[in-house]
């Protein structure tokens, strides 16, 4: 991430250089670059965190009723990260995760999943709207 911002700033310094307004452009584009670079770090997930996830969602029964590419009795795993594909809902996920809902997805409720710790729902919610990677 640090190279890719370092080599932006090289790249965009000489026009810089060039005008007051070219100025402002260039710092407004190098703003937005650095939020998006953010946005796609904080999405990523470490290899240690897809293993983890990939045990947690076949060790409480979540394979049940969610499968990665067919729907099942609930959505499969990439129909939910397309559905919410660009939106800030991993807490809201983890906690349908923890505590069950229903409505979104038809008639069938997702029963609640207390057993599962709220670190290890964000855990699991991050892994499913990054396209459940497996290991």
């Amino acid at each position: 991430y640090k190279f890719f911002v370092l080599n932006i700033c090289k790249l965009i310094e000489p026009i810089v250089k060039s005008g007051e307004h070219m100025k402002k452009t260039c710092k407004h584009l190098l703003a937005v670059l650095l939020l998006c670079g953010v946005s796609l770090a904080q999405a990523q997930l470490k290899s240690n965190e897809v293993a983890v996830a990939n045990t947690l969602f076949a060790d409480s029964g979540c394979a049940g009723c969610h499968d990665f590419a067919s729907q099942l009795v609930g959505p499969s795993l990439q129909q939910v990260a397309q559905r919410y594909k660009g939106k800030k809902v991993i807490a809201k996920i983890a906690d349908v995760i923890r505590l069950g809902g229903q409505g979104k997805w038809g008639d069938v409720p997702h029963p609640a999943n207390e057993g599962i710790e709220k670190q290890n729902a964000m855990l699991l919610a991050k892994w499913i709207l990054s396209g459940a990677p497996q290991n």
